[in-house]
């Protein structure tokens, strides 16, 4: 008998040996796949990043005839060539993990795991054409500034009001309001809403990976959301949202990563981090050895 390669020869053979062989052999066709992968590595201007240092994984199902279904790992190392390019070719696991990239001077965005069972054909076919690699997103680091950084937890009645937030350099110009339905309670959220405004300047809600440069424009004086209770994804957790932060006119820019908590022991929160340049400068790029901290 021919399987996958391997000679089982029935005769004199150990019928449960012959099974067990056959499962495994069988598991680990159905939790495997050959595979092609085709990355790049670009700074924040298009550039390609040479020679940087890209470390992972993936993991595969061993033939253990009678061992356990156990997958196990390799870790995987390259290095991007003269156009920020890198591949691991002809390789076959259930996933493929790429950790880290490395390389002084650059910020690079979380790493990615592509688990094949649940990615299909399309998965392969995504991560495996060599004139569309899959794109990874760096920031080329310039000189830090001094940033003033902290965090704060922030309890807020839920009445609707404007409530000032404690972050230096805004001189209480940065103002949150929790509105909720009265019948609600923190054993039984209803609908709520928050709003968010900086007097003076304004807010930019982001996505951005990298928020090391305040945007010149796009700021809004006020900001807003509404969750109800009848939608499927209703939580009393707001989510965590990214901002640009433009106060006073201007002359002071920051960025900020904070998740407003409607219902918080009956009371709303602000959870939050933020960095601000309080020297006019869009700079947000953050050196932990330049912290300027706030007064007492």
């Amino acid at each position: 008998m021919l399987l996958g390669g391997l000679t089982l020869y029935a005769l004199g053979a150990d019928p449960a040996l012959v099974e067990r062989t056959i499962k495994v052999k069988k598991f680990q066709n159905l939790k495997s796949a050959k595979f092609d992968y085709y990355g790049k590595v670009m700074d924040q201007h298009g550039d390609p990043v040479i020679g940087a240092k890209v470390k992972g994984y993936y993991t595969y199902y061993p033939f253990i005839p009678n061992g356990d279904f156990s997958s196990s790992t390799e870790n995987i190392e390259i290095t991007t060539d003269e156009q920020g390019l890198f591949s691991f070719i002809n390789q076959t696991g259930r996933s493929i993990s790429i950790n880290s990239i490395e390389k002084q001077d650059y910020e690079f965005e979380a790493g990615r795991t592509y688990i094949f069972s649940r990615g299909g054909m399309k998965m392969l076919e995504a991560i495996g054409n060599p004139d569309k690699p899959v794109i990874f997103h760096a920031w080329k680091k310039t000189k830090a500034e001094p940033l003033y950084y902290g965090e704060i937890f922030q309890k807020l009645p839920q009445d609707g009001k404007y409530h000032s937030i404690n972050i230096p350099a805004l001189d209480k110009t940065m103002k949150v309001s929790f509105t909720i339905d009265p019948s609600g309670t923190s054993s039984n959220p209803l609908d709520w809403s928050v709003n968010l405004k900086v007097e003076g300047g304004g807010v930019f809600e982001t996505a951005d990976l990298f928020m090391n440069e305040a945007p010149v424009e796009g700021y809004f004086s006020q900001w807003g959301v509404s969750y109800k209770k009848s939608d499927p994804k209703f939580s009393e957790w707001g989510g965590k949202r990214k901002f640009y932060i433009k106060g006073l006119g201007g002359p002071i820019y920051g960025r900020m990563e904070v998740e407003f908590i409607a219902y918080y022991r009956n009371v709303g929160v602000v959870d939050a981090k933020y960095w601000i340049n309080p020297k006019g400068s869009r700079n947000l790029q953050f050196d932990p050895s330049m912290i300027i901290y706030p007064e007492r």
